[in-house]
């Protein structure tokens, strides 16, 4: 079955607008890697990087096999993501120059989720990577998109020194790699928001190229002899452990069982990446198999 997600969790607070009170509405926790792979995560059948973290979202959930984005590509997948709309639609289907710094983005008249979710009373929040518009317009921010907190990843740097923008005011933050960064952004923000219901937008950089990683942190991965594959294997460990640690905290803060996780990737793995779309033929930019067939999992701990 193939549908436009957003769409379909919008209905969900849709009780909100009855006469009577309604019961609160879940959580929303949208989990989005970077060009991973069809076949990156055990789950996928992948047998030399564990990924215990992201498996359990679909041991205890919903694996879909027939999983599909929009675009082979970031922008225009994030823009169909974010909107519920076929990204053509609003002239957003081509990667634009970097999209963040091209002088435009995704149009305005376009209304994301973020903007649904806050309609409905929603607090809501984006970690990471935005790339839907130029940064140095305010138009075109995150925070200008229905999202109360932006904590923007700008460019594809994963090592220190990392930049990172705060509602716009730029911070220095001294983890030692991104998407770790972005991890405990992300629970610092589940701990702080138990009051009422929030929709959480991390958008990780991993495993999308350069190739970048922590000192030492490749050692448990030292048996891949290909370098790409080794280096690649590693990220998406620490791309796991950075879902760990949100997960961790969900139960922590008593949170699991009123959120619905949501992860996927944008699009497949690029050609000699060393991320495998196997079996799939393609890969990201193409529209075959491997280009738009995603790893796909969501989890709503009892329901």
């Amino acid at each position: 079955m193939k549908y436009i997600l957003p769409f379909v969790l919008l209905g969900m607070p849709s009780a909100l607008d009855a006469a009577e009170p309604a019961p609160r509405g879940p959580n929303i926790l949208y989990l989005l890697a970077d060009d991973l792979g069809y076949a990156d995560l055990g789950v996928q059948g992948c047998a030399d990087v564990p990924t215990p973290n992201l498996d359990s979202i679909a041991n205890g959930g919903v694996r879909f096999t027939n999983g599909y984005v929009t675009a082979p590509a970031c922008s225009p997948s994030r823009a169909g993501m974010i909107t519920g709309r076929y990204q053509t639609r609003f002239g957003h289907e081509f990667n634009h120059p970097l999209a963040d710094r091209a002088p435009d983005g995704m149009p305005v008249e376009e209304k994301t989720m973020a903007d649904w979710f806050q309609d409905a009373g929603y607090a809501t929040a984006h970690i990471g990577k935005w790339h839907l518009g130029n940064p140095k317009l305010p138009q075109f921010t995150a925070t200008a998109r229905g999202f109360e907190l932006s904590v923007h990843s700008p460019g594809q740097n994963k090592l220190p020194p990392l930049i990172v923008f705060r509602n716009g005011e730029r911070e220095t933050p001294d983890d030692a790699y991104v998407d770790t960064a972005m991890g405990r952004e992300a629970a610092a923000y589940i701990e702080a928001n138990q009051s009422k219901p929030w929709f959480l937008y991390v958008a990780f950089l991993t495993p999308h190229v350069p190739l970048q990683t922590p000192p030492g942190s490749e050692e448990p991965f030292a048996g891949i002899a290909d370098e790409k594959r080794r280096k690649n294997a590693t990220m998406i460990s620490l791309l796991d452990a950075a879902v760990g640690r949100i997960l961790k905290t969900l139960r922590e803060t008593g949170q699991e069982e009123r959120t619905l996780i949501i992860f996927h990737s944008d699009n497949g793995a690029p050609f000699g990446s060393g991320s495998y779309n196997t079996p799939l033929r393609g890969y990201k930019s193409t529209l075959r198999e491997g280009g738009i067939r995603i790893p796909f999992a969501m989890q709503w701990k009892g329901t």
